[in-house]
């Protein structure tokens, strides 16, 4: 998903995966269903 998340966004696949880890631990998850789960 962060490949497509890349290209529609035009950004790096490595930026979004950057920012996506940032997300994960400011939200205190270990990944994309933790935080799917906590947001839920």
């Amino acid at each position: 998903p962060a490949k497509h998340i890349a290209r529609e966004l035009q950004l790096s696949p490595h930026t979004v995966n950057d920012n996506l880890k940032s997300i994960y631990r400011k939200a205190h998850v270990s990944g994309r269903e933790e935080l799917i789960g906590q947001l839920t």
